[in-house]
């Protein structure tokens, strides 16, 4: 049984690196990427063996801590689903390294970076730069509700009610 879980994961990784290289194509080289939470460390191992014998691969890599950084996760997964960001990012940067990958892919950090430390530290684990977004909707007013999932955001930031939104005023946030 585990064999198959394997074989099928190895046949998944094969297909993603194929489109990939399909999106690169069709996109005339734009760079291409993907994101995760890394969960199971093995996982991403496999990942690195089917690029590194097939020579397909993403331009860059963003890996999202599993610190639970959205409020549309629920509370029970928000803490309990992958590794944590700082760890993550050392996993992966190592073994893109061992896998002579990480000349090809450039690491993206994303995660609870809010500040120019939180940066400094993620760029010292060796990652090529920071994606934020947590501090952005601070700034127009996140009170950190809890119901983005909900579509019921009463700052109108995380909603497409157009009520709700409605109390977005970039203007007034400036």
């Amino acid at each position: 049984m585990v064999k198959i879980d394997v074989l099928n994961h190895t046949v998944q990784v094969f297909l993603m690196m194929n489109f990939i290289t399909k999106l690169r194509e069709l996109s005339s080289g734009k760079p291409i990427g993907i994101k995760f939470c890394i969960g199971r460390k093995e996982e991403f191992i496999e990942l690195c063996k089917v690029m590194h014998k097939s020579g397909s691969k993403p331009d860059f890599i963003t890996i999202d801590g599993g610190e639970g950084g959205t409020g549309a996760a629920p509370l029970e997964y928000a803490n309990s689903v992958g590794i944590p960001l700082r760890e993550a990012l050392v996993f992966v940067v190592d073994a893109l390294i061992g896998f002579d990958l990480k000349k090809d892919i450039k690491i993206i950090a994303s995660g609870k970076v809010l500040n120019g430390m939180d940066i400094l530290k993620k760029l010292s684990l060796g990652t090529d730069l920071c994606a934020s977004a947590r501090d952005m909707m601070f700034s127009f007013g996140c009170i950190q509700a809890l119901d983005c999932q909900k579509n019921n955001c009463s700052t109108g930031i995380a909603t497409q009610n157009k009520r709700l939104s409605n109390a977005l005023v970039v203007e007034d946030k400036k």
